[in-house]
């Protein structure tokens, strides 16, 4: 059974830390986008963790690329931690991989 709705978990530590699992897509990507724009909202670094994501298309992507730069303006960094294949796939054929920073 495949899973549909990515969950979004926002943990309370600092740097805070999300987990994203499922599929991130048109359908789930405002999901990840609330729960980023309230981690990001005190300007700290926010690491996302999308080692469970099984699928992520260009609206999650851009949600991605969105959070990043409005933490850049901030002075805070996105960092993108133990990325699964299908995201790293994802960010390698839309020419993005370089533009996060990646943690194993």
């Amino acid at each position: 059974m495949v899973e549909r709705r990515a969950r979004v978990t926002v943990s309370v530590t600092a740097p805070c830390r999300l987990s994203v699992a499922g599929e991130l897509d048109l359908d789930t990507s405002g999901e990840l986008a609330s729960a980023l724009a309230a981690a990001s909202s005190d300007g700290q670094d926010v690491s996302v963790d999308l080692s469970g994501v099984t699928f992520l298309d260009s609206t999650g992507t851009r949600v991605l690329i969105r959070a990043h730069e409005a933490l850049a303006a901030r002075g805070a960094t996105l960092l993108i931690v133990d990325a699964s294949r299908a995201v790293l796939r994802t960010f390698e054929l839309s020419g993005v991989l370089a533009f996060f920073r990646l943690r194993p």
